[in-house]
């Protein structure tokens, strides 16, 4: 199953990718909020109802969405 992750990239913003790909990301966020406000139309549109947060801290919690 393919899934969302929101991580942080240095200090100063958070990205939203698909499936661990670094590259390109398909958006940037200034904080952890925005960026993890990002994946639910995304998530709806595309299907995907988990959504990885990579904490700065190397947490990872896991966010279900209800897309159905």
């Amino acid at each position: 199953m393919r899934k969302l992750h929101v991580a942080p990239i240095g200090d100063q913003r958070w990205v939203l990718t698909l499936d661990d790909d670094a590259e390109p990301a398909i958006s940037e966020h200034r904080t952890r909020g925005e960026a993890e406000t990002a994946p639910r139309s995304y998530a709806e549109t595309f299907g995907y109802p988990e959504v990885d947060v990579h904490g700065v801290d190397g947490k990872i919690d896991v966010m279900l969405l209800d897309v159905g």
